[in-house]
């Protein structure tokens, strides 16, 4: 019999993804200014709720310069600073013109001198970032500009070398000409369209020259930005770019006109855009507030150094990357509110900073290998969105959550977390999810429980004291997903069960849980995955009139002593798992003819079924089905030859039944088959053929 372990020892399949609530679904939807939906608690609404900027949702998207308009100067008084500014134009455009027609400035020059002046630079014009993978070679540096070529340009070049060198983090990557940082250096003085000059020291120039340096390095690092408008124009404009008031800024203007300094980045917003490399000058961007290149391919050590001199970071997005190392030599600011460095290869323990930042209403580090003990979490009790699962933490929790009133996600599952769950979460009155899955915490289920308003509940595989499922979880109407698998429930499911209305996920597997499925169960009509694989005990009877469940993704009944005949599962045509093996289900098969997201069907070890033949619907439109196990359950006649089409079958288990013939030789040919598995009557010569079941006398 093929393994049902894919979806009884945790979620179920698709892949795993974020622990509910779903804090990826919020991110999606604000890039594609989708509303997400309702069916567990979102990251972007926890953190709208504060009151607060929020990056989490609509504002978290690439945007272009946001420009400040100058609410100090109104009415007459703006009136007559344009006026002013008129005048001193017109004047000015006297002199030169005057001068330029006394000296012969203005002389029309000869053909020759004409054409041996250099053309424009071309930067890349294409509208938009593209979202595909990059290719592999680096862009070309512009060679083309307003002085191009001769002994002045070599200057200028030397000029921005030896300014950038000595701030540059890495001034030995010049050494290299094709470096991205040679190469950015390259532009500022052969093609930037600004033509800066390496020469002035000013604040304002200084910073116009780091900023467009490192943002260059920036662009020859990832061929996938060769087609968006970077290198054009000013900065500000740059796609994923937004400028506004720094701190650079601010520290220079003081008594300043407001033209005098330029807008400083401060936003960098590049998320999903085959970003692969982060020079170690992104460093110089000391006034970014918000920094998300979360959903790229970046690679690497996690850049320490420059989220350390970010000193305004408010927003820091590298989700969905391959950073590896340790955070130890990060300092964070004490800026920083939201912080998701979910789904890397980050591992050691978490730093001592990562403690003291105060403001913080979002740490999401989950799916990393970080590791070590859990410190007092005290001072960080501004926290909306506590996420540390699918890691490797130890230890017990400390028992420091008095002053999370705020606190309204909890997910710390699949680590290897022991003691019991902490007592003062119990203030944490505004919890919506609570998941601690998949470690070792003992002693009671903690009855605070029964006093928030929850969401999501997931208390499965711990060492929970045996008991029967609490009398207070069945008052939890807001539920939408519970799952208690192997948590040492005994007991019946009460016909309460059926008030939990919105549920949309129930795993109560692996417990030794007696009785039956109650009839109550029909109406969870909102019910997508029910999962109720035996553990010590079995349900017995029969399964009730469920046909109305028709948002049906999973059915789990593995394992049971079910009996009677399979209810009418034909509307569940979204169904992706339906396993009813191991039961003594009589009657015939379900009609799985709508069921086309089919991934894998377990209809084994039901040896009191109605004889019939194997279902011969299943076709090449089941293009996601892996495995069929009829093993045992009164099939006759041939394989269906349309069993070749089903493009990614991996098993097919026949095995203790009826079936005559030969395998098809061209089910044979299917490239992913691993198991073929039947009766030494049925002739098979594929490679995947396992060894024969002797038919039982």
């Amino acid at each position: 019999m093929a393994d049902h372990d894919e979806y009884s020892d945790g979620p179920p399949p698709p892949p795993p993804t974020h622990d509910p609530p779903t804090y990826e679904a919020a991110r999606d939807a604000a890039m594609s200014e989708e509303q997400p939906d309702d069916q567990s608690v979102e990251i972007s609404d926890v953190l709208k709720e504060r009151g607060g900027e929020d990056y989490s949702n609509n504002n978290r998207k690439s945007s272009s310069r946001e420009h400040e308009e100058d609410e100090d100067i109104e009415g007459p008084n703006r009136t007559l600073l344009y006026a002013a500014c008129i005048l001193i134009l017109l004047v000015i455009l006297a002199v030169v013109l005057g001068v330029g027609f006394g000296t012969g400035a203005f002389k029309k020059s000869s053909p020759k001198a004409a054409s041996s002046a250099p053309p424009p630079p071309g930067p890349p014009t294409a509208p938009a970032v593209p979202t595909a993978s990059p290719g592999t070679s680096s862009p070309v540096a512009p060679t083309g500009g307003s002085d191009t070529g001769g002994e002045g340009d070599g200057l200028k070049e030397a000029a921005f070398q030896s300014y950038i060198g000595g701030v540059s983090t890495n001034p030995s990557a010049f050494d290299d000409p094709e470096t991205p940082e040679a190469m950015a250096v390259s532009w500022l003085a052969n093609g930037d369209p600004l033509q800066l000059d390496p020469e002035d020291s000013s604040p304002a120039n200084m910073l116009k020259i780091n900023q467009r340096y490192s943002l260059a390095s920036l662009y020859y690092s990832n061929p996938s930005l060769e087609e968006s408008n970077w290198l054009e124009g000013d900065e500000c404009t740059w796609q994923g770019i937004t400028c506004g008031d720094g701190v650079e800024r601010r520290r220079n203007l003081r008594n300043l006109a407001e033209d005098v300094y330029p807008m400083t980045v401060t936003k960098l917003m590049l998320p999903m855009s085959g970003i692969e490399g982060l020079p170690a000058d992104l460093a110089m961007l000391t006034s970014i507030t918000v920094l998300d290149l979360g959903k790229n391919m970046i690679g690497g050590p996690f850049p320490a150094s420059a989220i350390s001199s970010m000193v305004d970071l408010q927003f820091m997005f590298l989700e969905d990357n391959d950073f590896t190392g340790t955070l130890d030599d990060v300092v964070f600011p004490e800026s920083l509110i939201q912080l998701d460095v979910s789904f890397n290869e980050l591992s050691g323990e978490l730093p001592d900073s990562l403690y003291e930042l105060s403001s913080l209403e979002a740490l999401v580090i989950n799916d990393n290998d970080f590791s070590g003990e859990i410190d007092d979490v005290s001072n960080l009790s501004n926290l909306l969105v506590f996420i540390i699962s699918n890691n490797g933490f130890t230890g017990e929790i400390p028992d420091s959550f008095e002053d999370f009133q705020d606190l309204r996600l909890w997910v710390v599952s699949n680590n290897e977390f022991e003691g019991e769950i902490p007592a003062s979460l119990e203030n944490a009155e505004l919890l919506e999810s609570f998941a601690c899955e998949g470690n070792s915490f003992e002693g009671a289920i903690p009855e605070y429980l029964g006093n928030l308003d929850l969401v999501v509940l997931h208390l499965g595989n711990n060492d929970f004291d045996e008991g029967p499922i609490p009398d207070f979880v069945y008052d939890m109407v807001n539920l939408r997903e519970l799952k208690m698998h192997a948590s040492s429930r005994t007991g019946v499911i009460s016909g309460n069960i059926g008030d939990l209305t919105k549920l949309k996920k129930l795993d109560l597997s692996q417990n030794a849980l007696t009785g039956g499925l109650p009839e109550d169960i029909t109406n969870c009509e909102s019910l997508e995955q029910l999962i109720l694989t035996a553990g010590d005990a079995q349900l017995l009877g029969e399964v009730p009139d469920i046909s109305g469940l028709e948002n049906m993704t999973v059915l789990a009944l593995p394992f049971n002593g079910f009996t009677g005949e399979i209810p009418d599962l034909s509307a569940m045509t979204g169904l992706e798992i339906l396993d009813l093996g191991t039961n003594d289900f009589t009657g015939d098969y379900p009609d799985m003819s709508g069921m086309t997201g089919l991934t894998s069907v377990f209809l084994s070890y039901n040896p009191n079924m109605d004889e019939g033949a194997l279902p011969g619907y299943l076709d090449e439109d089941f293009t996601a089905l892996k495995v069929l196990d009829f093993a045992q359950s009164s099939r006759t006649g041939d394989i269906p030859a349309s069993y070749a089409d089903i493009p990614i079958l991996t098993v097919l288990d026949v095995k203790l039944n009826d079936v005559q013939g030969d395998v098809p030789s061209e089910v044979c040919e299917i490239p992913t088959l691993e198991v073929v598995s039947t009766d030494c009557s049925v002739g098979c010569d594929c490679d995947a053929c396992t060894e024969c079941t002797e038919e039982e006398e």
